[in-house]
């Protein structure tokens, strides 16, 4: 079975960092962006499982 894909999107490196190493550990495949922008982007091009998305963003609120 394929890893599930989990799309993070945060502008905080270091929570990025970490969300991606916990999901890593349990066997996930993460990619992470820093804004909403990129975050529209892979979506387009890309299927995810799943998105965990900051709400405050530097370019667009998280809820968008």
């Amino acid at each position: 079975m394929d890893k599930q894909k989990i799309l993070i999107v945060d502008d905080n490196p270091g929570m990025r960092e970490t969300l991606e190493i916990i999901l890593r550990a349990k066997g996930y495949d993460p990619f992470s962006v820093d804004n909403g922008k990129k975050a529209t982007a892979c979506i387009s091009d890309s299927f995810f499982n799943l998105a965990l998305i900051d709400l405050v963003l530097p370019d667009m609120p998280g809820i968008k």
